[in-house]
């Protein structure tokens, strides 16, 4: 994970350098994060933020592929363990420069939690994913009638339903 405003210092760099030319680069940190060590930062700030720690439910991938909108990039991403090596972009660029990945996580998400402009939500995908978690949102929580009914058909109508539609 970086920083974007470092990437942009860094493809800044890159661009008009004759020496860079007909090369490709990794664009990333010296340092390495895990989705687990991602997971536990959303966590703790969204904990500060709410009061309540959120719970997670981790489904197998048949399961998380029914509520996701591109089933082939969910099944693509889980093939690789990817480490990018940024050994070759540090020789044109000050590695240590960059923002601490951990720090600028907080930062953003933090920003983000004060700030709202979030996308809006995906009723049909939060509905599988509530399905299979077990759990249930309040509905004046959602906005206007037909999220309302999409979210109640996509949660409780019977599997082969939601996948015969799905299908089509």
């Amino acid at each position: 994970m970086t920083e974007g405003a470092d990437v942009a210092r860094i493809i800044a760099q890159i661009l008009g350098n004759p020496d860079t030319l007909g090369e490709d680069y990794n664009i990333a940190g010296r340092q390495a994060i895990t989705w687990e060590d991602v997971l536990t930062l959303y966590l703790d700030e969204l904990e500060a933020h709410l009061g309540t720690r959120p719970q997670v439910v981790l489904q197998d991938l048949d399961s998380f592929c029914l509520s996701a909108s591109s089933v082939p990039q969910v099944i693509y991403d889980r093939m690789y363990d990817r480490r990018f090596d940024p050994a070759k972009i540090g020789g044109l660029f000050d590695l240590d420069s960059l923002t601490d990945c951990r720090s600028g996580l907080k930062t953003r998400l933090r920003a983000q939690l004060a700030g709202g402009g979030f996308l809006s939500m995906d009723w049909r995908a939060e509905a599988l994913r509530d399905r299979a978690a077990g759990e249930h949102i309040r509905l004046s929580e959602i906005s206007g009638g037909k999220q309302k009914l999409r979210y109640l058909h996509h949660r409780y109508s019977p599997r082969k339903v939601i996948q015969t539609m799905r299908a089509q």
